[in-house]
């Protein structure tokens, strides 16, 4: 990811969290959960 400069997450419409390059390493290591977002690749809770 050495392109990026700074990293915006957002979901419905809303900023969740923004941060310097290493937030996106930090995503793809963790995914979207622990930010309070469903992951596109999780299946819901049924």
């Amino acid at each position: 990811m050495d392109k990026l400069d700074y990293v915006h997450v957002m979901a419905q419409g809303k900023m969740i969290k923004e941060g310097p390059k290493e937030l996106a390493d930090e995503l793809e290591q963790k995914g979207y959960s622990w930010l309070g977002i469903q992951d596109a690749t999780e299946q819901p809770a049924s």
